[in-house]
């Protein structure tokens, strides 16, 4: 199954229950009225950077052998040429923001894909049930898969089969980030009804980008039975409110500051906040 089949068929993603929990009014306008804003530079260098780790592992997975680091640069290269042409402002940073993409997935390469050995095929796909809820749990995870070096199964524990996500930031991601993500618990959840059983582990390998020096931070960390059954409770409740239409706006500081409706979802704060000028 693809995306443009379930892109109109009842289904929730781990993007769109966290969407829904953070502002049911965001989930409204993207999900509901339809109203995709443009993507910003952030989420294009994102998506370019995971389209040359995904090449990588695909050799990984099939061979045991990594894709030349030419050939995986060169999706980057290409992904990114081609999504930039979506982004509305900040054009004056295409090139800045080309070269900082350019160093988090030579990093990957160089850094994160060595040290770890893909189990099944990356970007795996997955639409599984979740009891007492009509629509799919649908989405795709990076990559399952084992550590292949002493230091990085020493970080891990005795994890052997590990769902692995990866990031890219400007600043590190503390020790909670990982705890209580619930993408990860989506995708531990997901796990457990493909597979059978729950992963040994779940975690981040993240890209720090700062002053176009690239730091690799890996974040690994488990799910319990419990966490399994709170992430349930947690989609019947998002679920229940999306059937009942239930979509109030939250007005939270740091939320509103990035999201991409605030200019239609409150226009007279928007309106103060752009006029405002201090004492």
């Amino acid at each position: 199954m693809g995306w443009n089949e379930v892109e109109d068929a009842p289904h929730l993603s781990a993007s769109q229950i966290g969407m829904y929990l953070r502002c049911p009014k965001q989930y409204e306008y993207r999900y509901i009225k339809r109203m995709v804003r443009p993507p910003s530079f952030a989420l294009v260098v994102g998506s370019s950077v995971h389209k040359s780790i995904e090449m990588n592992y695909i050799s990984k997975f099939k061979t045991k052998k990594p894709e030349s680091k030419d050939v995986c640069l060169d999706a980057f290269d290409a992904t990114f040429e081609e999504k930039k042409q979506e982004v509305e402002d900040d054009l004056d940073q295409t090139g800045k923001q080309k070269d900082r993409g350019y160093e988090m997935a030579s990093a990957h390469y160089d850094l994160v894909a060595p040290t770890f050995q893909p189990l099944e095929a990356p970007e795996l796909e997955f639409s599984v049930s979740i009891p007492g809820v009509k629509r799919k749990l649908y989405g795709f995870m990076d990559v399952i898969g084992t550590p292949v070096v002493s230091a990085v199964k020493k970080a891990a524990g005795k994890a052997k089969r590990l769902i692995m996500d990866n990031k890219t930031a400007k600043r590190k991601y503390d020790r909670l980030s990982v705890e209580v993500s619930m993408q990860l618990t989506a995708y531990d959840f997901a796990h457990r009804e493909i597979f059978g059983k729950k992963a040994d582990g779940v975690g981040f390998d993240i890209m720090v980008n700062k002053k176009d020096e690239t730091e690799v931070q890996r974040l690994v960390t488990t799910r319990e039975d419990s966490e399994a059954k709170r992430f349930v409770e947690g989609v019947q409740m998002v679920d229940k409110g999306i059937n009942a239409g239930v979509f109030p706006p939250v007005d939270n500081p740091q939320t509103c500051s990035w999201c991409g409706y605030k200019d239609i979802c409150n226009k007279a704060a928007t309106r103060r906040a752009s006029a405002f000028a201090p004492y």
